[in-house]
């Protein structure tokens, strides 16, 4: 049976190809029941680069998005998470534990702006402090515009 198929499969498929594999081969799920025959295997191998392509260029443009969209806030963050053994000194000043959460904009000149301390520690000396630190902080300069971020610090 195997010799006998591949003729009448090669004559009924190119019969259909013309007519419907195109709108077929779009839709994605009607082409898998032909691509079990020898030529369908050729679809399938065309359509799973196809598919492939598309996922692949979709995670490249969130990517680039992200990327050309908050430039340099990534040297930011880490610039941020090493200001953590300073923080401490706020803890070790005022003995009161908790999470100081501070939202900030980091400007394209390596400066933070509009600090706010919220949680365990708003409007307290503790939260004065760890805004104070912010404030005398370089961070990285970057291009672009300035990025608003939020930070956590455990002080214990």
């Amino acid at each position: 049976m195997a010799a006998a198929e591949p003729a009448p499969a090669d004559d009924t498929t190119a019969a259909k190809r013309p007519r419907g594999a195109k709108p077929k081969a779009k839709e994605g799920e009607a082409p898998a029941a032909a691509d079990d025959d020898s030529p369908g295997g050729d679809d399938k191998a065309a359509a799973k680069p196809a598919r492939g392509a598309a996922a692949p260029k979709a995670a490249a443009a969130d990517d680039s998005d992200d990327d050309s969209s908050l430039p340099g806030q990534d040297d930011v963050e880490k610039a941020l998470d090493a200001l953590a053994p300073r923080m401490r000194g706020c803890y070790l000043k005022y003995q009161i534990k908790g999470t100081a959460r501070v939202r900030l904009v980091a400007t394209p000149a390596g400066k933070a702006e509009s600090i706010n301390v919220t949680g365990d520690f708003e409007d307290t000396p503790t939260g004065n402090c760890v805004e104070s630190i912010l404030s005398e902080a370089k961070l990285p300069s970057f291009k672009g515009a300035p990025l608003k971020l939020s930070q956590s610090y455990q002080l214990r």
